[in-house]
């Protein structure tokens, strides 16, 4: 439904619940006949029992969206309302979880929570007395009578407030609305085990840049206001050098920098009750907030702009056919130093998007690894099915692209990367090569044989490889004579390197190796630059989410495609959790294939023959 209504102005889609608005009647009509058309030709079929036209009140996704503001369903508060007093621990924490969407509309709802969260803590004993009934029956109050939430308009002046209690973190995204700052939407969290060490100034600190990371999709590429009622922390904040600050206030203030405060003020604590009283506020579970390494904000953001991948001419380009581009003009569309954005991607003008499908492309990859790819770093309406009438209508891929073939044979997947590698020759017009891929990672690397294909060369590139990646415990190759010559293995003796070969005349056994050479001959055939086809493959998201070269190096490489500069920052993944999801696929392809051989004969193969033959 989504890719059907991909494009349109004005129209919001979430699964099958499809909103559309306008801010006159002839748009709200037009965006809607072309919304109707798309779907009648994609052959939906509409339930009319389920739509409504032609309203300025409506209920979307458990909100009810009126002229004066937004509110909460009244079927998700009546659920709350009638619900009889919890029993046990499970239906107090039943009725925590139903009450914590609503949370948004109530300044005090975490407060008056808390001697019923209290009850949901390990090793407490069940007492449900005159105190928890009074909360219980406050909270439903609370919901009851809960104030509306102004819609959020990009034209009106915003303003975050923030504050920070011992053991809290509270704030509200405010807007201007004729003279009054309104409520957009309230937030808060509970610190965690080693933020409520932090000293009071640093959780100040802390509660200013948290909200506006937790309000990014409001106020990144807008001019704001901010406030707090420590008044330490805005000289600290706006008149020190980076230099003079705590380490933590640096850290803190880098985080900053991506959001554009044009003043911060002072307002003491009376005055800014909502983000006081939500700070000492702790919401049903305390949350972890994912943060940046430390060793990552020490590095200054300039030098990281000095790094962005966007020369000075393709920067102007960019910024010349933006500001000509219907789409770029929209609402949801921010600007960020002088560049359209869409979230964290970079709108494409249409004068600049064969190129950028071009370069997508350059590596010859598959729908999935393309759009994957795309949707790291670009944007314009429609461009997954772009990307799909381009690979499906390439003729190098359809040419190239082998026959679907049997899962191979899995291998357990190593705890780190570089630890266990698996090697292959192959030839490729003419030439020979030695194929060596990671079995965490699948990062590839090809190195060329200057003459023939002896050990002595095998031996050679192995230790440029080594030179720059590291020594290995484990290589897997096949059975050749190169592999299995004895300078081979006394190589692997010398330098400490478990070495496995794979059966005679079955090299389907190192699986991975195999499947990586179809991998790279298929795209060197399909692009002229080899170094480019194998860049576009080391920088493309497996299935995991991650690429080769994240799993190995713990950072996105820099491709032709835009990337901004927060993309190209270090990040480990969670090495532990792949590796456990990894496992778990190896597993489901292993009842894969014995599946499909029970739909075989067996077959042998004598040591005299090379040929295989069915088992009698």
């Amino acid at each position: 439904m989504s890719q059907i209504l991909e494009g349109l102005e004005g129209v919001q889609c979430n699964i099958d619940d499809v909103l559309v608005h306008a801010s006159t009647q002839s748009q709200h009509d037009g965006t809607l006949n072309k919304g109707l058309q798309r779907l009648s030709a994609a052959g939906v079929t509409l339930n009319a029992a389920k739509c409504e036209f032609n309203t300025t009140t409506i209920k979307f996704l458990g909100h009810i969206i009126c002229p004066q503001g937004i509110r909460p369903d009244p079927d998700k508060v009546s659920a709350v309302v009638d619900m009889p007093p919890p029993k046990n621990v499970h239906e107090v924490r039943t009725f925590l979880s139903m009450v914590n969407h609503p949370g948004k509309f109530a300044e005090h709802l975490a407060n008056k929570t808390k001697p019923i969260r209290d009850l949901a803590k390990t090793g407490t004993e069940w007492y449900w007395g005159p105190a928890e009934q009074r909360a219980f029956e406050e909270v439903k109050k609370t919901l009851a009578h809960a104030p509306i939430l102004s819609l959020y308009d990009s034209n009106k002046e915003t303003k975050i407030s923030a504050d920070a209690s011992s053991y809290g973190l509270g704030a509200v995204l405010l807007q201007l609305h004729y003279g009054s700052w309104k409520p957009v939407t309230f937030i808060s969290r509970a610190l965690t085990p080693t933020e409520t060490r932090y000293t009071q100034i640093e959780k100040e600190a802390l509660a200013l840049v948290w909200a506006c990371e937790r309000c990014s999709d409001y106020v990144i590429g807008k001019s704001i206001s901010a406030e707090t009622d420590h008044k330490p922390l805005v000289p600290l904040l706006t008149k020190h050098s980076l230099a003079d600050t705590p380490t933590r206030i640096q850290r803190l203030r880098m985080r900053l920098m991506r959001f554009h405060i044009k003043d911060l003020e002072h307002a003491p604590g009376k005055n800014s009750s909502i983000a006081d009283t939500l700070s000492r506020l702790q919401p049903p579970k305390q949350t972890t907030e994912a943060t940046i390494p430390e060793d990552e904000m020490n590095i200054y953001i300039a030098s990281v702009l000095q790094g962005t991948p966007i020369s000075d001419q393709k920067f102007q380009q960019v910024k010349d056919a933006q500001d000509e581009d219907e789409v770029c003009q929209r609402e949801e569309i921010t600007v960020v130093q002088g560049i359209f954005m869409k979230s964290n991607r970079i709108v494409i003008p249409s004068s600049l998007k064969l190129e950028v499908l071009d370069r997508i492309h350059e590596g010859h990859q598959g729908i999935v690894k393309c759009g994957a790819r795309a949707r790291e770093s670009v944007w314009w309406p429609g461009l997954i099915r772009v990307i799909h009438d381009l690979v499906t209508n390439c003729k190098n891929c359809a040419k190239e692209t082998p026959q679907p073939r049997e899962p191979l044979i899995t291998t357990p997947i190593p705890d780190r990367p570089w630890k266990m590698v698996a090697t292959d020759l192959f030839e490729l017009e003419g030439r020979d090569y030695l194929l060596v891929v990671d079995y965490l990672s699948r990062f590839v690397e090809v190195g060329m044989m200057r003459k023939s294909k002896t050990s002595f060369e095998v031996i050679r590139v192995l230790k440029a490889l080594f030179a720059r990646h590291g020594i290995q415990e484990e290589i897997r190759s096949d059975n050749g004579p190169q592999c299995n010559s004895a300078e081979l293995t006394q190589f692997t003796k010398d330098w400490g390197i478990k070495h496995s070969t794979s059966s005679p005349r079955f090299p389907q056994a190192k699986g991975e190796a195999e499947r990586a050479v179809k991998i790279v001959k298929s795209i060197l055939k399909k692009e002229k630059d080899p170094t480019k086809a194998l860049l576009a493959y080391r920088s493309t998201p497996l299935a995991c989410g991650y690429s080769p070269a994240e799993l190995l190096m713990g950072r996105k490489l820099t491709t032709s495609i835009l990337s901004s500069p927060q993309q190209l920052k270090p990040r480990w993944p969670d090495l532990e959790d792949f590796c456990n999801r990894e496992s778990q696929r190896s597993l489901t392809s292993t009842d894969d294939i014995e599946q499909d051989s029970r739909n075989h004969c067996c077959q042998m193969t004598l040591s005299t023959s090379k040929t295989w033959t069915p088992l009698e």
